[in-house]
């Protein structure tokens, strides 16, 4: 359970987008948030004045596309409508939505993706994403655990598990997950982000 008034910063990195990992800042308090990750590697979404170590935090006070990502979305529909199994396409504007803050229209397209590609990397770390904007906690740890059945022991995913662990308050089951990430990565940011968000949650009980 989380100790009432306390928060507790934890870097998390739910997702890929384009296939680089992205760092996400999730703050957590007594109503966890997790923000959709940016669609552009190196950046990072972050809560009030809060991010990943490393990275500048891009807080959207909106929830409206830009001119130019309506253009492309538009583009990317019509395209679509002639060619609908195209993966690349269909992951963009999942993508696109996403970052704009349209989640329930991302997790539409992720879902469409993996009907395409049921393996997708991309799509799975999305829906858990898109669903952990949501606050819909359940669904972003079966989009995860999910993966991991066809990926054992997958050291981002096992991350990102850790991440959502934590937002519910399951401090040992996350603690367990980034210690083993730890032990098994061979990518030292992924290293990192787990040794700073085992800190971050140094002391709490679960």
């Amino acid at each position: 359970m989380h100790a009432r008034g306390r928060e507790v910063l934890v870097a998390g990195a739910l997702g890929l987008s384009i296939g680089v990992a992205t760092a996400v800042a999730v703050w957590l308090s007594q109503r966890p948030m997790l923000p959709p990750a940016s669609r552009e590697p190196g950046l990072a979404y972050g809560i009030a004045s809060h991010a990943t170590p490393g990275t500048k935090a891009v807080v959207s006070t909106g929830k409206d596309l830009s001119p130019a990502d309506s253009a492309e979305v538009a583009e990317l529909e019509r395209h679509l409508r002639a060619t609908p199994t195209d993966t690349s396409a269909v992951g963009r504007l999942a993508q696109l939505l996403e970052s704009s803050h349209q989640p329930e229209q991302a997790a539409r397209y992720y879902r469409r993706l993996l009907t395409i590609d049921r393996g997708s990397r991309r799509a799975w770390f999305g829906l858990a994403r898109v669903y952990a904007a949501l606050e819909n906690w359940e669904a972003a740890e079966d989009a995860i655990a999910t993966f991991l059945e066809a990926v054992p022991e997958d050291p981002e995913a096992m991350y990102h598990l850790g991440v959502i662990h934590a937002n519910h308050g399951d401090y040992s089951s996350a603690r367990s997950l980034w210690r083993k990430v730890q032990q098994q990565t061979g990518d030292p940011l992924l290293a990192k982000w787990a040794a700073e968000s085992l800190e971050r949650i140094r002391g709490s009980s679960s």
